[in-house]
């Protein structure tokens, strides 16, 4: 049997088993407390448009890196060429354009006068070249930063607020709206795209979430809602792929939380939280991941002797529950950034040990355990090049 005539019977197959959900999209047609459906979904997924992780990039102290991706294995390598790459001093946050070309990095310690994201065009298997008039000027400092569907880039800067950035399709250059910068209330610090494309939610430092109505043709964010309050110093931000729950990392008194969201569907707009708090655990957490399915959710901890914890979400509640064989131990030291790769087959850990910087790769299994594939970690840098945000380059390939 051909490969395309194996990944159609395969389809069909799923089809029968999952109907309503052959559209390639997590679907409200699955049954409210049924996980197994939402990872049919994405295993379906996966065979119709054969996507697949090829390059992992990490943001470190002082260097973009890039690192090739065994899609089959999950195997790390460092074999692209010229890496690393030069991106101001002390990168943190990185995003990839909605077309797979373009790839920005934020520093939040300019050099130079150099202040704004970094710019690389991505060439073949995950190696970039820098972009023409990079870094493109906000004229803040800046941390985190999203594309939108429309392939605009909001960036996140000091206190003034969330900057639109249009993107040249053509040259990946960016402009500077001249609507910005949207005013967003104590310091954004990271942000998330409902994923219709029509809401986009900003943590921030010690108050709340702040939400906004995305204008589809021009960009520009109009607010839908009061910052609604949490308490704590807000941290990732990720919307459910079901479109219902809105999670962000906190930590209060040292004691790590998940703060739940309720997001209405017919307006966006969210309203006071649910807070989860991590047991066991006395520290303020570094990362959290969720799978694209939806089911389950990581977070990392830096120095504490249980690294990384794990919990399922209902779908039906978006509650969490701790997950069995967790927390665990993958570093001496702490885990620091994480990254899952488009298909939920792996979770990439930026860990240190005190003396290096490594990258271990786990397989998440079906029922969210982990397990560690031969040849890891890989030792990456020392202990002066942590890794600060790690992202996965997924792309398309025929059959």
């Amino acid at each position: 049997m051909k490969p395309y005539q194996y990944h159609f019977a395969l389809a069909i197959a799923l089809g029968l088993v999952a109907p309503g959900v052959v559209g390639g999209c997590v679907s409200k047609e699955c049954s409210e407390s049924d996980p197994m459906c939402n990872q049919m979904v994405w295993l379906l997924r996966r065979v119709l448009t054969h996507t697949e992780p090829i390059a992992l990039y990490s943001a470190d102290e002082d260097h973009l890196k890039a690192l090739q991706i065994d899609p089959g294995t999950g195997a790390l390598t460092n074999t692209i060429p010229n890496a690393p790459f030069g991106a101001g001093n002390s990168p943190r946050f990185i995003a990839i354009d909605p077309s797979k070309r373009f790839l920005f990095v934020t520093s939040t310690l300019n050099i130079a006068g150099d202040i704004g994201p970094y710019g690389f065009r991505i060439q073949d298997r995950g190696a970039v070249t820098s972009l023409s008039g990079s870094p493109f000027a906000v004229n803040q400092n800046t941390s985190a930063m999203e594309f939108s569907k429309e392939g605009n880039l909001y960036v996140q800067g000091g206190t003034d607020g969330t900057f639109l950035m249009r993107m040249n399709q053509e040259t990946g250059s960016l402009t500077l709206h001249s609507s910005t910068p949207f005013g967003m209330v104590c310091s954004p610090r990271n942000m998330a795209f409902h994923p219709s494309g029509d809401y986009l939610y900003s943590s921030t430092n010690g108050v709340g979430m702040n939400q906004h109505r995305v204008d589809r043709s021009t960009g520009v964010l109009t607010s839908i809602g009061a910052i609604v309050a949490s308490g704590g110093n807000l941290n990732d931000t990720v919307v459910s792929p079901r479109a219902d729950f809105l999670y962000a990392l906190s930590e209060t008194n040292q004691i790590p939380n998940v703060f739940r969201y309720p997001i209405n569907s017919a307006d966006g707009t969210i309203t006071t939280p649910t807070s989860y708090s991590i047991t066991g655990a006395a520290i303020t957490p570094n990362g959290m991941a969720v799978t694209p399915s939806g089911n389950f959710m990581y977070v990392s901890l830096p120095a504490a002797s249980n690294n990384l914890y794990a919990m399922s979400i209902d779908q039906a509640t978006g509650t969490l529950n701790n997950l069995s064989g967790f927390p665990m131990t993958v570093a001496t030291t702490a885990v620091d950034a994480m990254a899952i790769d488009p298909t939920g087959t792996y979770l990439f850990l930026a860990a240190w040990d005190g003396t290096n910087s490594f990258i271990r790769t786990y397989r998440i299994q079906s029922n969210g355990a982990l397990v560690e594939i031969a040849g890891s970690p890989l030792t990456v840098g020392t202990l002066n090049a942590r890794s600060r945000k790690l992202r996965v380059l997924g792309v398309s390939v025929p059959d």
